[in-house]
C-alpha cells in the first residue's frame, strides 16, 4: 500500500518551501532543482496510473477468501 503514497504532494511542498525561503541572491542556487522536481512528479504520476490498476487486482485477489 506504500506504493500509493504522497510523493507528488510532498515534493511540491518542499519545493515551494524552498523557492520562498530562499533570498533572491540564492534563489539561482535552487532554480536548477525545479525541472527535476517537476519531472519526478510527472514520472511518478505516469508510472502510479500505469501501475494503479494492476497492483490493486493483485491485492484484491490476495485478499479474496477463500470458499
Amino acid at each position: 500500500m506504500s506504493w500509493f503514497g504522497i510523493r507528488g504532494i510532498g515534493s511540491f511542498y518542499y519545493l515551494a518551501f524552498a523557492l520562498e525561503s530562499m533570498q533572491h541572491r540564492q534563489m539561482q542556487d535552487i532554480l536548477p532543482i525545479v525541472p527535476l522536481a517537476l519531472a519526478v512528479i510527472t514520472s511518478s504520476v505516469v508510472v502510479h496510473g500505469i501501475s494503479a490498476t494492476p497492483l490493486m487486482n493483485w491485492y484484491h485477489h490476495l485478499r479474496k477468501p477463500e470458499r
